[in-house]
C-alpha cells in the first residue's frame, strides 16, 4: 500500500493520459499492457492502479459498450456515438464526465 501511494505521487495522471486511457480501455478492455504502450509515462501497474481506484465512479462496462457501439456504426475515429457524448472524460473536463450533466440531462441549478 505504502508503494501505491508513494508511485501515485512521484507521477499523477493528468486529464490528458486519464482520457487516453480511457479510450484505450474502451478499445482494448483488461489488455493494461497495450494500453501502457500508449501512455509514455506510464507503467502497466500504474494502469491497473488507475483502473482499480476509479472503478467505483466510472461504469467501465457502459464505456466499452458504447465504444462497441459506435465502432459498430461509424468507420471514422472519434466520430461516434460515445466519442460525441463526451463518455472518455474524467473528472469533470468535457462534456458528460464526472459532475457535468451530459446532452439531455439537466443540471439541478438550471430551471
Amino acid at each position: 500500500r505504502m508503494y501505491n501511494r508513494e508511485e501515485k505521487r512521484a507521477n499523477p495522471w493528468t486529464q490528458a493520459e486519464k482520457d487516453t486511457f480511457l479510450r484505450k480501455y474502451a478499445r482494448y478492455p483488461n489488455n493494461f499492457k497495450r494500453i501502457a504502450d500508449a501512455l509514455a509515462n506510464k507503467s502497466v501497474n500504474e494502469c491497473i492502479t488507475f483502473y482499480y481506484l476509479s472503478k467505483m465512479e466510472l461504469d467501465y462496462n457502459k464505456i466499452v459498450r458504447q465504444a462497441k457501439r459506435s465502432r459498430k456504426y461509424s468507420h471514422y475515429p472519434g466520430t461516434g456515438a460515445a466519442h460525441r457524448t463526451g463518455v472518455f472524460s474524467v473528472g469533470g473536463a468535457g462534456r458528460g464526465g464526472l459532475g457535468s450533466p451530459s446532452e439531455g440531462e439537466k443540471s439541478d441549478d438550471v430551471p
